[in-house]
């Protein structure tokens, strides 16, 4: 890929809060991601560390009382985030899609699974209503629906947890969208389900040259089909590098903590390592590192001085002070990670 090339997507300083009586709800605070064209992404981290916030903020469809409050969304050189509400809608499920995480709720019960697939292109393309419902059917082919003429009339209640799957997939996909934005797509599935939702979207960024941002808590499904990964931990990224680089040689004290408490093949251990604690409350974050209550490494500094990202290596970057040449001192040399 050419090294000059603008990146396709370029989020700057996104800030996502929730206004709550108790107090604003940071959920996204300070993230910048770049992604090219035919690139994937995955975002990856505890139950509320910000994951699905990014991801609904890049569509502007963050449900009140959140809103997105600072930073640039850059996708194609424009910022999204200065767009009309009207030029959103003629972007998403177009140019940029999202595959909801909940099979179960994502359709409308009230709707045929034709007009599920063949809404985007009544929508986005110049159709008429029966070209779109032929789309629709041969979209429903493409993700190995079986019979799909006769089940294009069916009602998502007639469908199982992974077909209906295989439909928000189609329906993401009918316009070829340059991004796609996948928030835990293989939730609740199971495992041979699982590995045919990872073929589709490979195939789509294989086929259409179409980047993906996939959002998990399964680091497998990363491993599997993801360039690069980035850790997010209380709304912020902690790490970010190449999937074999993260994987095989992690940097922040988190990232590490969660590699290892994945069972692995061959591994003879007693049991699983734990990360002790919880994530803390996202109302009034004090200064210094998040995530020090819970860290090994933790210093007296850590609760004092609020990291920053840093660049560990030219492709990997790291929010831990144990990582920065002026604050190694304070860390015992046993202490800092490798």
């Amino acid at each position: 890929m050419n090294g000059d090339e603008r990146p396709l997507l370029d989020v700057r300083g996104l800030r996502t809060s929730f206004f709550t009586s108790d107090g604003e709800v940071v959920a996204v605070d300070g993230v910048d991601l770049q992604l090219r064209r035919g690139e994937a992404l995955g975002i990856v981290g505890e139950s509320g560390s910000g994951k699905s916030t990014v991801a609904l903020s890049l569509m502007g469809l963050v449900p009140p009382p959140g809103r997105t409050v600072g930073g640039e969304i850059l996708f194609r050189g424009e910022d999204l985030l200065k767009k009309t509400p009207g030029q959103m809608r003629a972007l998403r499920g177009n140019r940029i899609s999202l595959i909801f995480q909940d099979p179960m709720t994502s359709l409308n019960p009230v709707l045929t699974i034709g007009e599920h697939v063949a809404e985007p292109f009544k929508f986005h393309q110049p159709v008429g209503v029966r070209q779109a419902w032929r789309l629709g059917v041969d979209m429903l082919k493409s993700v190995g629906i079986p019979s799909s003429e006769r089940r294009a009339l069916d009602y998502p209640h007639r469908f199982s947890g992974g077909m209906r799957q295989r439909v928000i997939i189609a329906t993401a996909l009918a316009c070829r969208p340059d991004l796609i934005l996948a928030d835990e797509p293989t939730t609740a599935l199971d495992v041979s389900i699982q590995a045919q939702i990872l073929v589709m979207l490979r195939e789509a960024r294989q086929r259409d040259g179409a980047a993906l941002i996939l959002i998990t808590h399964n680091l497998g499904v990363v491993a599997e089909l993801c360039d690069r990964a980035a850790v997010m931990y209380a709304g912020k990224i902690v790490e970010e590098a190449p999937v074999d680089e993260l994987f095989g040689a992690p940097r922040h004290p988190y990232t590490r903590a969660l590699l290892g408490s994945l069972p692995r093949l061959g591994r003879r251990e007693r049991r699983l390592q734990s990360i002790d604690g919880a994530p803390p409350s996202l109302i009034g974050l004090p200064a210094g590192c998040h995530f020090a209550p819970r860290c090994p490494l933790a210093q007296p500094v850590c609760r004092e001085v609020t990291p920053t990202l840093f660049a560990a290596a030219s492709s990997h970057t790291v929010r831990c002070l144990a990582q920065e040449p002026r604050w190694k001192p304070h860390f015992p040399s046993s202490q800092q990670p490798v």
